[in-house]
């Protein structure tokens, strides 16, 4: 429960600064006043993203120990790279955010930041999928008999999860808080064809969103998954979710009002 909670904050500031940058790379009235929505929404997801991953954190160093503190030695030196790339994320979002949503200027930082973030997150898979095998850890410890202590070998990823867990995921995270964003504000006169503008858009985004949730969950059984012997579970279950939040966004055709229940996803 507590990593649903920091995935979540996690995969909402990458897309919340994917949006900003789309919003001033092609302008209009209603795109520029999201993007810098966005641009305030990005450096508080991350802070939230980094409070909420405490706790998975310690229950992973807990309950894993050994499993962690072999992928950390394995791939030590994007371990240790890593807070820093955040903290280069992060300040990089508020240095927009703060000197330049207001105006479009800065995009540069808006632009680097969403990079570290996805590095980041890069960095989180590798060290997850090195993690779960152990069978080949010796071999990427000492290849042809010789230790090798750079720590620089990315050793083992899968592209399926990580488009499943990290930018597919940020598009429905993104589409629920701006469905909500547009409830909350709705009885706004002034702001009323803005924020059902805004409803639809975000609509718009998990129907896209959500099949190719599915696909990519099916891609990740088929190869992942097969080589642990899960293959038909996740092969099942994930692209039946993403079938069932295809059908979901299909029927919402009034998102502005039905937004609380959005939280499901």
């Amino acid at each position: 429960m507590t990593w649903v909670l920091h995935i979540f904050f996690v995969t909402l500031a990458l897309d919340s600064s994917s949006l900003s940058i789309w919003g001033f790379l092609f302008p209009t009235p209603n795109r520029l006043r999201l993007a810098r929505v966005a641009a305030r929404l990005t450096p508080n997801a991350v802070g939230l993203g980094i409070v909420t991953g405490i706790a998975p954190l310690l229950f992973v160093q807990t309950i894993y120990d050994p499993s962690w503190y072999a992928a950390n030695t394995l791939t030590g030196f994007w371990s240790v790279l890593f807070i820093f790339v955040v903290m280069g994320g992060y300040s990089l979002a508020y240095l927009f955010y703060l000197k330049g949503s207001p105006d479009g200027k800065l995009l540069w930082s808006a632009i680097g930041s969403f990079i570290l973030l996805f590095f980041a997150g890069w960095v989180m898979h590798v060290l997850a999928a090195v993690s779960i095998r152990p069978e080949r850890w010796l071999e990427w410890y000492a290849p042809n008999g010789i230790v090798d202590t750079r720590g620089i070998v990315f050793h083992a990823y899968n592209l399926p999860r990580l488009f499943f867990l990290l930018p597919l995921q940020a598009g429905l995270s993104l589409a629920v808080v701006l469905m909500l964003f547009g409830w909350y504000f709705r009885h706004h006169e002034a702001d009323t064809a803005f924020m059902q503008w805004v409803a639809e858009l975000v609509r718009r985004l998990g129907l896209v969103i959500s099949p190719l949730y599915a696909i990519a969950g099916l891609l990740w059984a088929m190869t992942e998954g097969r080589a642990f012997g899960i293959g038909l579970m996740l092969g099942i279950i994930l692209p039946a979710l993403g079938t069932g939040l295809t059908a979901y966004f299909f029927v919402l055709k009034q998102p502005l009002r039905h937004a609380p229940r959005s939280l499901l996803v």
